[in-house]
């Protein structure tokens, strides 16, 4: 049981290591950068709905590219994405920053963060596979495996329900 939690956590720790470290840089940097951009610019102007599946197929596709690294590289190229993924979180939020409060932050980023465990559980399945085919070793039932799975789509989706009409919604 503390195998599978561990293993997880350090996919975790990854994603928010690379939070901090972000936040840090965004704060730190000095460069410009325009507000306007078409593709966020369009996300705004569609409506709910269309905003629901682009959001979705994105993060599904971000969960799916986590899961493959982590198969094929035996988890560490999902350690790395991971991190990443956190540290571009953590740059916004950092920018961000300079612009616009902490509360106001918050309120656009919480309602739907919990697609960082759909998204980390992904490279996490994906390490978790690589083992059991490679080294005939089993962290986690043949019963577990498709349950985590479709848990972490279901988390991602519903992620992508909340960014759309909570999240994107707010004034």
């Amino acid at each position: 049981m503390f195998k599978k939690i561990l293993y997880f956590f350090i996919f975790l720790i990854a994603y928010f290591i690379g939070i901090a470290l972000g936040i840090c840089d965004g704060m730190e940097d000095t460069s410009f950068s325009s507000p306007h951009n078409s593709s966020v610019e369009k996300l705004f102007t569609e409506n709910n709905f269309d905003r629901f599946i682009s959001i979705a197929k994105n993060n599904i596709f971000v969960g799916l590219k986590n899961f493959l690294i982590g198969f094929f590289s035996l988890g560490i190229l999902s350690l790395v994405y991971s991190f990443y993924n956190g540290f571009v979180l953590g740059f916004v939020i950092g920018k961000s920053t300079k612009l616009l409060t902490i509360k106001e932050i918050l309120e656009t980023t919480i309602p739907h963060c919990a697609e960082i465990i759909g998204i980390v559980l992904m490279g996490y399945l994906g390490f978790i596979l690589s083992i059991r085919i490679l080294f005939n070793t089993s962290i986690i039932t043949k019963k577990e495996f498709p349950i985590l799975l479709g848990i972490s789509l279901i988390i991602i989706i519903i992620s992508a329900y909340l960014e759309s009409y909570v999240s994107m919604s707010i004034q």
